[in-house]
């Protein structure tokens, strides 16, 4: 007698996890592949209030316009699209390094424009011990504005000569106005701050008349904060400033 073996067909659900699984395998295991350095010009841009802002969607795009800053742009504007992964993994002396929008040194200027995080994170930023004034930002100046912007997942390490200042958002602040920032990582340098390294607006006489200064507003450290001179958890040095509902919970 011979014995027949029927096999039975795989069920459409076990044909689906299947081709799932498949798929899976093809994809990266990352979402993000790290920044390398490069640059790319954004493809899109938004008039806000009568000025222009770059969009920024990749980390090419915020390289692009750090680069475009540091040429002598200074007065460009840009606002954030999407949340920006420059590393995935905790960041290490390892990761790309990061340039400094507006990287001048001395009294240069720096930038002057509106940079808008638009709610959005900056994450895996790794800033070298090549500038006096590190950060996100090295040198904001006059009339500039960063606001709504959280940068998380940070390692700035600055010179740690003389007065070198680094900071979570911005090196050395002579700007108008830090709102809504938030920093998650670790800074050092020689002047120190979670939000802020060295704030010192120069103000003209007209300003010293109304009493006009600086402005941090309703920012907060959950980093951490080293100096070798002066430290702070929003701001390491500050002078013609004025912080208002600000906090540190960072170490």
């Amino acid at each position: 007698m011979t014995t027949q073996i029927r096999l039975s067909r795989p069920s459409r659900f076990s044909a689906l996890k299947m081709f799932l699984t498949a798929v899976a395998m093809l994809l990266p295991t990352s979402l993000y592949a790290d920044w390398n350095g490069g640059i790319k010009i954004p493809t899109d841009s938004v008039d806000i209030e009568g000025k222009t802002f770059y969009k920024i969607k990749t980390p090419e795009n915020l390289a692009w316009f750090a680069s475009l800053v540091n040429r002598g742009n200074t007065n460009s504007n840009a606002i954030l699209a999407n949340d920006i992964v420059l590393t995935e993994d905790s960041v290490t002396t390892n990761a790309t390094t990061w340039v400094p929008i507006g990287n001048v040194t001395g009294d240069s200027v720096g930038f002057m424009g509106i940079f808008d995080g638009n709610g959005y994170k900056i994450s895996g930023l790794f800033v070298d011990s090549l500038y006096y004034a590190g950060g996100l930002f090295g040198v904001v100046s006059q009339g500039g504005v960063v606001k709504n912007l959280t940068v998380e997942n940070a390692y700035i390490r600055g010179r740690r000569k003389g007065a070198a200042r680094s900071g979570g958002v911005v090196g050395e602040f002579n700007g108008d106005s830090i709102v809504n920032c938030e920093f998650h990582g670790f800074v050092i340098d020689s002047l120190a701050g979670g939000i802020v390294g060295w704030s010192k607006r120069r103000l003209a006489k007209n300003e010293l008349d109304v009493g006009h200064g600086a402005v941090i507003r309703d920012c907060r450290n959950f980093g951490g904060v080293s100096g070798y001179g002066y430290s702070g958890g929003i701001v390491g040095v500050a002078s013609a400033t004025t912080i208002l509902d600000s906090r540190n919970e960072g170490w």
